[in-house]
C-alpha cells in the first residue's frame, strides 16, 4: 500500500450536563470554515486538516501466487480459504473526530475543515496495478471421498486519489448552540464556506490528475483429476479494480432535550477535465476435473468487477431532542442553486457540491481465451451421477461520475417552535440542497 498524506485526529469536548455554543439573535455565527488554497477556521473547538499533493503515487503487484497442490486425495479435505493479494495506492486521507466527554473543558463553538488537493504540473497519476496474481489449488492425482474447497480469497487493485472523513458527536442534556441559521455556500471553484454554531467543511480537488485502478492477469482456479464421491468448491471469490477519485464523509450528531440550532455541513468536490478515473478487471475463475463419479462441483457466488467512481459524499446530520426552537424569519430562502453552486440557510443545512469534468470509464474482460467463469469436466470427460453447479457469479463494470447521500434527520420527541417577530415571516428549518455537474473530458 502506497500513501502519502495520511492524518488523524480526534478532539474531545463536553460537559456532563451542559455545552454552549453561543451564537445570540443578529449575530453572526461563532464558528465559521472558508477552504480555498487553504483552510481558515474560527472556533473555540476546531480541528483542521490541509493535504496537497503534487506528484505521482503508484503501487505495484506482481505475481503474487497463492498456490496450494497435493497428489492423490483419499478421506480428507483441502482448504484455500480467505487470501488476499493486490496493490493499493492513495494520495490524500485523513479522518477528523470531535465528541464530547465527561470532565472535558466546555466549548463555544464547533468546527471542522478539511481540505485535499492532488495537482499536477503536468499530468500526474495515482495508479495502482496488479499483474498475473494467481490464487489456485491443484490436485495432480484422484479425489475420494474427500472435499476441495477455494473460497473468500480476495485479489484486488485500489486507487483514491481524496479520502476524508469528519465527525461531530455532541450530547449532553441543554445543547444551547445558536439561535440563528446557518449558511454555507459553495460559490467560487474551488471555494467552499460555513458559517455556525456546528459546522463541517470539506473541499476536494483533483488538477491534472488521473486515477488509475488496473487488475491484469488475475486468475482464481481449482483442477482435479478424478474425482469420485467427493465435492469440489469455488466459491465466493472476488477479483477488482477500484478508482476513486474523491470520497467524503461528513457527519454531524446532535443528542438533548433542549437542542439549539445553527448547525452546517458543506461539501465540494470538483475535477478538471484532465483528471480522468479509470478501472480495469481482466480476471477469470475455473474449475476444471479430468472426470466425476457421485460428486458434486460448485462455482459459486464468484465476483470479477471494475468499479470507477470520481466523486462520492456522504452528509449526515441527526438530531435527537425533546425540543427545538427554531430562529426568526430568515430574510434569504432556504436554497439557492445555480448550475455549479449552491447556497443555504437553515437552522440545520446541508449543500453538497460537485463538479466532473473527466471521463469516467469501467471494464471488465476475460483472461484470455478462456471463459471468465467456467466449470468443466474436461475435453473428453463425463459427470456420472454428479451434480455441477454455475451460479450467482457476476461479471460487472460500474462508472459513475458522481454520487452522493445526503440526510438530514430530526427526531424531535416533543415541541418545534419558532420565535419569529416577522409577521408572516417562515423559518428555515432543515434545508438539504445538492448541485452535481458532470461534462465530456
Amino acid at each position: 500500500m502506497i500513501n502519502i498524506n495520511r492524518g488523524k485526529t480526534r478532539l474531545l469536548l463536553g460537559a456532563s450536563t451542559l455545552l454552549v455554543i453561543v451564537g445570540t439573535a443578529g449575530m453572526a455565527q461563532a464558528a465559521g470554515v472558508e477552504v480555498t488554497g487553504v483552510v481558515t477556521l474560527s472556533a473555540d473547538a476546531a480541528q483542521s486538516q490541509d493535504q496537497s499533493n503534487t506528484k505521482a503515487v503508484s503501487a505495484t503487484s506482481t505475481n503474487a501466487d497463492t498456490t496450494a497442490t497435493t497428489g492423490n486425495v483419499s478421506g480428507s479435505s483441502v482448504t484455500v480459504d480467505a487470501n488476499r493479494s493486490g496493490a493499493t495506492a492513495l494520495a490524500n486521507t485523513g479522518t477528523l473526530s470531535l465528541g464530547d466527554a465527561d470532565s472535558a473543558a466546555t466549548a463555544t463553538s464547533v468546527a471542522l475543515g478539511t481540505r485535499q488537493a492532488n495537482t499536477g504540473a503536468t499530468l500526474i497519476t495515482v495508479g495502482a496495478t496488479t499483474t498475473n496474481s494467481d490464487v489456485a489449488l491443484n490436485i495432480n492425482g484422484t479425489i475420494g471421498g474427500s472435499t476441495a474447497t477455494l473460497s473468500n480469497s480476495t485479489d484486488a487493485s485500489s486507487a483514491t486519489a481524496n479520502s476524508a472523513s469528519q465527525t461531530v458527536v455532541l450530547e449532553s442534556t441543554t445543547l444551547t448552540l445558536g439561535m440563528t441559521s446557518a449558511d454555507a455556500d459553495t460559490v467560487g471553484s474551488p471555494d467552499m464556506d460555513v458559517y455556525g454554531a456546528v459546522v463541517v467543511g470539506s473541499l476536494q480537488a483533483n488538477t491534472n490528475t488521473a486515477t488509475e485502478a488496473t487488475n491484469t492477469g488475475s486468475t482464481i482456479s481449482m483442477t482435479a483429476g478424478v474425482a469420485t464421491g467427493s465435492a469440489l468448491k469455488l466459491n465466493t471469490n472476488t477479483q477488482d479494480a477500484t478508482a476513486t477519485g474523491s470520497t467524503a464523509s461528513n457527519a454531524i450528531g446532535l443528542t438533548g432535550t433542549d437542542v439549539g440550532v445553527g448547525v452546517a455541513i458543506a461539501s465540494q468536490q470538483d475535477s478538471d477535465a484532465t483528471s480522468a478515473v479509470t478501472a480495469g478487471t481482466t480476471a477469470s475463475v475455473t474449475l476444471g476435473a479430468a472426470d466425476m463419479t457421485a460428486s458434486s462441483a460448485t462455482v459459486s457466488g464468484n465476483r470479477i468487477q471494475a468499479r470507477a467512481l470520481s466523486a462520492n459524499t456522504s452528509n449526515l446530520l441527526t438530531v435527537d431532542a425533546t425540543s427545538v426552537e427554531l430562529p426568526d424569519a430568515d430574510g434569504l430562502a432556504g436554497a439557492n442553486l445555480t448550475a455549479s453552486t449552491g447556497q443555504v440557510r437553515g437552522a440545520f443545512a446541508t449543500v453538497n457540491d460537485q463538479s466532473v469534468a473527466n471521463e469516467t470509464t469501467a471494464s471488465v474482460d476475460a483472461e484470455a481465451t478462456v471463459s471468465a467463469i467456467s466449470l468443466t469436466t474436461g475435453a473428453t470427460g463425463s459427470a456420472g451421477s454428479s451434480a455441477l453447479t454455475n451460479e450467482l457469479n457476476s461479471l460487472t463494470a460500474r462508472a459513475q461520475g458522481a454520487v452522493t447521500t445526503n440526510t438530514t434527520n430530526l427526531s424531535i420527541g416533543g415541541t418545534l417552535s419558532g420565535t419569529s417577530t416577522t409577521t408572516g415571516g417562515i423559518a428555515n428549518g432543515a434545508v438539504v440542497a445538492n448541485v452535481q455537474s458532470i461534462a465530456a473530458g
